[in-house]
């Protein structure tokens, strides 16, 4: 019988969050500046959700949403923070569920990573949001005195 102690954690909280959260806003980054300049990209080519707005406004929303949170790191606001980590959620998880949904009528769900990933991205953001609201503070520099 294995015994763990009563101090053991999988991950120390405050660097892997980090670390998941700046992963995280560099897609968010990298996914808006891609739908901002779509060379060639029609309403045919994307799915129903996507069709709903032109789609460089759903680039231009990760872009604001990823800058609302950088922004927040900075000036140490975390309501802020929560509204960019709420935008990234809701944005990237309602893209996620398009794409799934999109092959949940092919054999075998063929091609259902991508829309599954976003909607998993998409609800780290929201749990970040969450984190944010239940600590009052950032997950980066939640150890550091407020400076008000």
């Amino acid at each position: 019988m294995v015994t763990v102690s009563q101090g053991w954690r999988l991950l120390y909280a405050g660097p892997a969050l980090t670390a998941i959260q700046i992963i995280f806003l560099i897609d968010a980054i990298g996914r808006g500046i891609d739908y901002s300049y779509p060379p060639g990209t029609t309403a045919l080519t994307l799915e129903t959700v996507e069709q709903a707005a032109p789609i460089q406004w759903w680039g231009f929303g990760l872009i604001i949403g990823a800058l609302a949170v950088i922004t927040a790191q900075v000036a140490h606001r975390p309501a802020i923070a929560v509204f960019g980590e709420l935008a990234l959620g809701v944005l990237l998880f309602t893209l996620g569920a398009s794409l799934f949904l999109a092959v949940a009528d092919r054999p075998y769900w063929e091609g259902f990573r991508t829309g599954l990933t976003l909607m998993c991205v998409g609800a780290t953001h929201l749990a970040l949001a969450y984190g944010v609201v239940r600590t009052n503070s950032l997950w980066r520099w939640s150890n550091v005195p407020d400076p008000r």
